[in-house]
């Protein structure tokens, strides 16, 4: 998967989070994660994967990926899912509206040194 990786503000999320705003604070270069082998996927395993990322967060501020093919995520009836934005999110813009929700939770996680 490729994918750049943005901290974002994010606010008015509607209770049923379907909806939501987002502002885009710092961006990443592009990333690669070359994901599972084939022989992985054939037996269900999907190890982690690491790298490093070096981005300023700020409490409340939010992880967020731009990528045509998201297979970092995680479908079960009942997630709340997550926001899509189109077009992409830039920094350097105010709060863009969400345009639909996905029913899957990414699992992208992000580690915070101080």
């Amino acid at each position: 998967m490729t994918f750049t990786a943005k901290v974002v503000n994010v606010r008015h999320v509607s209770s049923n989070h379907q909806s939501g705003q987002a502002q885009v604070t710092a961006h990443s270069q592009l990333i690669t994660v070359p994901g599972p082998t084939q022989d992985q996927m054939d037996n269900s395993v999907y190890p982690v994967e690491k790298f490093k990322v070096s981005l300023k967060v700020k409490k409340g501020q939010e992880i967020a990926i731009d990528t045509t093919s998201n297979t970092a995520e995680y479908c079960s009836d009942g997630t709340p899912g997550q926001l899509l934005f189109d077009p992409v999110l830039s920094p350097g813009h105010g709060f863009a509206n969400s345009a639909g929700v996905d029913g899957c939770l990414m699992l992208v996680q992000a580690v915070v040194k101080h």
